[in-house]
């Protein structure tokens, strides 16, 4: 829902990688320390944004982030989701 203070919400879909907490390793390392796997839609009120210096108090309203709503499990994807598109669904 956009906000009603907003003329414009924008959006769009992220990967969201559920993992544990580590420092310091290889970058040939990092798949190993992810578990799962989701999306999220991310909204933003290019109004808000642009009247700070920080982009995040556009993007933290009520209704303009939608989390899920499934897990999918590293090993049931290739390494790194290799060859996965994310895209909106009409």
């Amino acid at each position: 829902m956009r906000p009603s203070l907003s003329e414009q919400l924008d959006y769009k879909g992220e990967l969201i990688i559920i993992g544990r907490e580590v420092r310091d390793i290889a970058e040939a390392d990092a798949l190993d320390y992810i578990c799962s796997y989701s999306i999220f839609n991310d909204a933003s009120n290019r109004g808000s944004q642009f009247k700070a210096q920080q982009w995040t108090p556009g993007t933290n309203f009520d209704d303009t982030g939608v989390f899920g709503p499934h897990f999918v499990m590293a090993d049931e994807l290739a390494p790194g989701c290799e060859g996965l598109r994310l895209s909106q669904a009409m």
